[in-house]
């Protein structure tokens, strides 16, 4: 979210004492992401990074993942949560789920250009993840979930602009409208081809694009924002990589032999991200009656994805 959730510094830092008995020293805002609301938190034994969700009925399954990962399987450079001081891995604040994870800093894929060897890194750290034998509840079942409501948004595109439209992406939605159809139709066939194929399941990350894969100031790499985590296919996560993939794969080798790429379930993936993208974004510059500067960051995003996507035309 790009404005403070409501509560006052004071509150919160009551409420990070009470909880994980941090004597916090500073709170920074950061206007980052859509799905919460995220603060930089200093204390005097350590530093730390807080996460408000906005989804209120969030499985907590998410966070235990994380948590394993992390101490089971001991993979280091992803985010996972701090247990609070009964050993909890998440509280509330009023009825948000609450998370404080470990902090990194660094920049983004999408801040700065990440070289060969850092995506060569990026390939070893997704193996690992995906040779762990850590179970998980949420599994692929190759729906569209989000079908209907990109129908609708179709609909709403053959009519007049909502007031609430912004004007620019409303004519970006416009001129992609028939490219959307067509992945909405190549989806549906891989959907039902898959849903009877025999295929190995792993953990996945989910979403291992640019603005979730983050460098520190010494080059290491590390995953973040693990918002939708599911065992699935490895392609899931291996077709964000298409002009990075040479590099890729040669560190993801070293740690899997299952290099093998199903190219009909990486297609699928891929239409199914751009979907659930366009609804999205259809509902935040289509929809919502929202500021201006927050209309601002969700257009400057949305080129990114149409971009990113392929959906743009030249």
């Amino acid at each position: 979210m790009i404005t403070p959730f409501n509560i006052t510094n004071n509150n919160l830092v009551k409420i990070l004492n009470d909880q994980y008995g941090l004597s916090t020293v500073n709170l920074t805002f950061l206007p980052k992401g859509e799905a919460s609301w995220c603060y930089i938190v200093e204390a005097k034994n350590g530093k730390f990074f807080l996460k408000i969700h906005k989804a209120k009925n969030l499985s907590p399954n998410r966070f235990q993942l994380l948590h394993d990962l992390h101490t089971k399987a001991s993979i280091q450079n992803i985010i996972y949560p701090t247990p609070t001081s009964d050993g909890k891995l998440e509280t509330k604040i009023d009825d948000y789920p609450t998370v404080l994870f470990n902090f990194t800093e660094g920049k983004t894929a999408l801040d700065t250009k990440f070289n060969n060897m850092q995506y060569e890194a990026l390939g070893k750290l997704l193996a690992q993840i995906h040779q762990s034998k850590i179970d998980y509840p949420q599994k692929e079942d190759f729906s569209i979930p989000s079908k209907g409501a990109l129908l609708k948004t179709i609909t709403l595109l053959n009519q007049s602009p909502p007031e609430s439209a912004v004007k620019e992406a409303w004519d970006l939605l416009v001129s992609a409208k028939e490219e959307i159809e067509n992945k909405l139709a190549e989806a549906e066939r891989l959907s039902s081809e898959l849903k009877n194929a025999n295929i190995n399941f792993v953990v996945c990350h989910g979403e291992p694009s640019p603005g979730n894969i983050m460098a520190n100031k010494e080059g290491d790499v590390y995953l973040i924002d693990w918002d939708e985590p599911i065992l699935a296919p490895k392609e899931k996560d291996l077709m964000f990589f298409g002009k990075t993939m040479e590099a890729f794969m040669r560190g993801y080798r070293i740690y899997s032999a299952d290099t093998t790429i199903n190219t009909d379930v990486v297609s699928f993936y891929k239409h199914l991200w751009n979907i659930n993208e366009v609804v999205d974004f259809g509902e935040r510059l289509l929809l919502n009656n929202a500021s201006d500067d927050e209309n601002t960051h969700n257009l400057k995003q949305f080129k990114h994805f149409l971009d990113y996507s392929g959906l743009r035309k030249s």
